[in-house]
């Protein structure tokens, strides 16, 4: 693979991941709220699964599991929850936040349960039954599968006896319109955050809404957890949307005067980190550009790799590859 294709390949990664990780850290923040959580279960869990939850029991799990490569993700969230009110029997609700459509997710779910019942056994705790339940608002509806549909079609029954089939939940913001969302959450945060990830992708919806979506803004924003949520919703809008910062500002200001200031204050303080990220990227650029060129004019003058290394402390892997440009 040429040097330009690599280049290109790494791009696209960094792309996904600064589209993907705004809509997740989003998530996470908005759901590690208890009282949210309590509102969103309540509402959209099936009957038979809610009865049988003690709500009040709720308790969430700040821990980070990772994944394969030991890289935290940032999508899962886990509640553990007292089942029928026996204090012995208690379930673990894992979330896994989507925003985008998924071909095996039975696959990133069952190594994230696994994980959890790994780190229960190390802790010398019981195992707990896992609920996973997959949050989704990407385009069109989530597709959701049988785990014997990945296989192929001639799978008997004999075979199915070996297969880890499970099920899992999924909560599709598509299947839900801005009305039912608006009367479905008495958690004012829940109902703002599931209206905007639901609209995330229809930005034309968004700015015609705004005086709708943000209708109590200024009760919430008299709130610390109001403004912090306010705060959170505000960089996910800036790094998720190619909305114009004066059109956003433009409609909250006819909504809020005080929401229109925490608005400002909180963009500037973006722009600013961005700004300030750009030029420590800058200057790690140049360094490297300027450790290159240093490389290229020893080898020019007939240095070898070792001694080359000593100077740059690059690797000799590297110092191949630019040997390797300047024949």
């Amino acid at each position: 693979m040429s040097k330009k294709k690599e280049e290109k390949k790494e791009e696209k990664k960094e792309e996904k991941k600064k589209v993907r990780n705004p809509h997740d850290r989003f998530f996470k923040e908005l759901f590690s709220d208890k009282e949210v959580m309590n509102d969103f279960i309540e509402k959209t869990f099936p009957k038979e699964i809610v009865n049988n939850l003690n709500l009040e029991s709720l308790s969430y799990e700040n821990t980070s599991y990772l994944d394969e490569n030991l890289q935290t993700t940032y999508s899962d969230t886990v509640y553990n929850c007292v089942y029928n009110n026996e204090a012995e029997i208690k379930v673990t609700l894992l979330f896994e936040h989507k925003s985008y459509q998924v071909n095996y997710p039975h696959f990133q779910l069952l190594s994230y349960m696994l994980s959890i019942w790994e780190k229960q056994l190390r802790d010398k705790k019981k195992l707990t039954p896992v609920i996973p339940i997959i949050f989704y608002h990407g385009k069109g509806t989530f597709n959701q599968k049988n785990f014997f549909d990945y296989f192929d079609k001639n799978l008997d029954e004999n075979l199915k006896k070996f297969t880890p089939n499970f099920e899992y939940l999924v909560i599709d913001t598509n299947e839900l319109s801005n009305e039912e969302i608006e009367n479905m959450f008495d958690v004012e945060t829940l109902k703002i955050g599931m209206l905007f990830m639901k609209n995330i992708f229809t930005e034309k919806e968004i700015v015609l809404n705004m005086k709708k979506f943000f209708s109590n803004i200024e009760k919430l924003l008299k709130t610390e957890n109001g403004e912090k949520f306010f705060s959170s919703l505000v960089a996910y809008l800036f790094y998720t949307t190619k909305i114009k910062t004066h059109i956003f500002l433009e409609k909250i200001s006819e909504i809020s005067e005080e929401a229109g200031k925490k608005f400002v204050s909180t963009a500037d303080l973006l722009i600013s980190e961005g700004k300030k990220k750009g030029i420590i990227e800058g200057m790690q650029k140049g360094r490297k550009e300027g450790i290159e060129k240093i490389a290229f004019n020893l080898i020019y003058n007939g240095f070898d790799n070792r001694l080359i290394k000593k100077v740059t402390s690059l690797d000799i892997k590297e110092i191949k590859r630019l040997r390797e440009l300047q024949n």
